[in-house]
């Protein structure tokens, strides 16, 4: 299965305002020395593991089929986007569940799962994730006359053994699973936080693993021109177009696009930085935000992913109404696929700023078009100065979160 992606931009790209293209083309001069530095920045964090660990994970997930049909993933933020985005190219997503809030009703909700035939995957990097802890507390609850189930069926990732949830785990005897110590957790999908879930949905997290570590190393080893036209446009009108919105064409990507909104705003979103990731869903959105996008602020660019869906679906049938003759024979592919261009043609014609992704959609090719978002990400991060890894904003948060319930 091919993992490309053909990036249609230039073309539809209006000019910048003057500042913003001075300073592309100065970037644009001197791309020896940005991917110089990119390419060490991008270095800092283990960004995908090593191969061993799709053989290690997939073990891992076949253990805990033997138990269990349904995988909760409890997490929040990095430690459950990255894997919600692969697991929903599944053949069968509903296998695995996120529990990503702290909602009473959506946690009591999930707690009527077989307790016989459910794992649980419990994901905090620093093991003291507020939202986490009290979620497991409440799964040993849960639990309270049967806590032998629990035994067998839990697994928890964290990088501290010594954090409360690895003390907890250790206390209730569960296995831990080790999330590495220099790896942000919106960075992590290429990890045992993103790939257990896969594996266990059924996804063939080698080859996507494979397909990670090659796009990797494409874009460390030496500059690739698209590439770096992307990541200086794109850091060159962060400040004129304050808001980047990702429309996606397949309901499967949801998620993606979820994970891409996350990884986007902490990492750029820092010392008045920045821009504000919007994300979408077509067709729905067409008839929510399209308006808004063609005829309000120009203070947008705009991103387009159109995964190639014209084959699929039946051919629908002729009815015998004038109004639907011209649907016959279509399959409901194409008339996503119409939508779809329809709109990228309103947009060009429009002047919105506008690069458009097209390509088959698949977990190899996903895992790609991952791997590059996050490589980009850490080259506009470079250009504009801040740091992609840190989020320094929202740790007095998460301090208050705790005082509030009572820890010092």
């Amino acid at each position: 299965m091919s993992a490309d992606w053909h990036w249609q931009d230039a073309a539809c790209w209006p000019p910048c305002t003057a500042p913003a293209e001075a300073q592309y083309r100065s970037w644009q001069a001197d791309i020896a020395s940005q991917h110089k530095a990119f390419s060490a920045l991008a270095a800092q964090q283990p960004l995908v593991a090593p191969s061993m660990l799709a053989d290690q994970v997939t073990q891992e997930a076949a253990t805990l089929r033997m138990c269990a049909d349904q995988l909760v993933v409890i997490g929040t933020g990095g430690a459950s986007l990255g894997a919600q985005a692969l697991v929903a190219l599944a053949e069968q997503p509903d296998t695995v569940r996120f529990l990503e809030n702290c909602d009473p009703v959506t946690l009591a909700r999930l707690m009527r799962l077989p307790r016989e035939r459910t794992a649980w995957c419990i994901i905090s990097k620093s093991g003291e994730t507020v939202e986490t802890l009290a979620t497991t507390l409440s799964l040993i609850a849960q639990h309270a006359d049967a806590p032998e189930l629990l035994a067998a069926r839990v697994r928890v990732i964290t990088s501290n053994p010594h954090s409360s949830l690895g003390q907890l785990a250790h206390a209730q005897g569960w296995p831990v699973l080790h999330h590495p110590a220099d790896l942000g957790g919106r960075y992590s999908v290429f990890s045992v936080v993103g790939l257990l879930p896969a594996s266990f949905a059924g996804l063939p997290v080698a080859s996507m693993l494979q397909v990670a570590q090659q796009q990797w190393q494409h874009y460390r080893d030496t500059p690739d021109i698209g590439f770096w036209q992307h990541a200086c446009w794109l850091a060159a009108n962060a400040r004129s177009k304050p808001m980047h919105v990702l429309m996606a064409y397949a309901d499967r990507l949801r998620p993606s696009t979820q994970w891409f909104k996350q990884l986007w705003a902490e990492s750029l979103g820092k010392a008045g930085l920045g821009s504000t990731p919007v994300t979408a869903i077509g067709a729905i959105d067409q008839h929510s935000q399209l308006q808004l996008y063609l005829d309000g602020p120009r203070d947008k660019l705009m991103t387009l992913w159109l995964p190639d869906m014209a084959a699929l679906g039946v051919p629908l049938p002729h009815v015998d109404l004038p109004g639907l003759a011209y649907l016959a024979g279509h399959r409901m592919g194409e008339v996503m696929q119409a939508t779809a261009e329809a709109t990228v043609q309103t947009l060009t014609q429009a002047g919105v700023p506008l690069r458009v992704l097209r390509g088959v959609l698949s977990p190899e090719s996903l895992s790609a078009w991952m791997m590059r978002q996050m490589l980009e990400i850490i080259a506009v991060a470079q250009l504009l100065g801040v740091d992609p890894y840190s989020q320094p904003a929202v740790e007095e948060g998460k301090h208050l979160t705790r005082r509030a319930l009572g820890r010092a």
